[in-house]
């Protein structure tokens, strides 16, 4: 998703539409897709970028009550702190 905003300029919307796209393709297989389909609903109203989402998810699905990230806006998901 970073090649899709930093290098072609989409927007959070249009990221979510990709990610969406992917997800209903019968030729693509997702690992953990319930993780990603969560993380794609929190994306779409969070600040963080779409990876920080799965990452929170998944460590969240694994039984982690939160994680740590350096990057602000992720900081500010129900499933992240920020390191000071």
């Amino acid at each position: 998703m970073w090649v899709l905003t930093r290098a072609h300029g989409f927007g959070r919307a249009d990221v979510g539409r990709v990610i969406l796209q992917l997800l209903h393709t019968t030729e693509s297989d997702i690992e953990d897709s319930d993780a990603v389909w969560a993380a794609l609903r929190e994306f779409e109203v969070g600040e963080a970028d779409f990876a920080d989402h799965v990452i929170g998810r998944r460590n969240h699905d694994a039984g982690c009550e939160r994680t740590y990230t350096f990057d602000c806006e992720a900081a500010t998901g129900r499933h992240f702190a920020g390191v000071p």
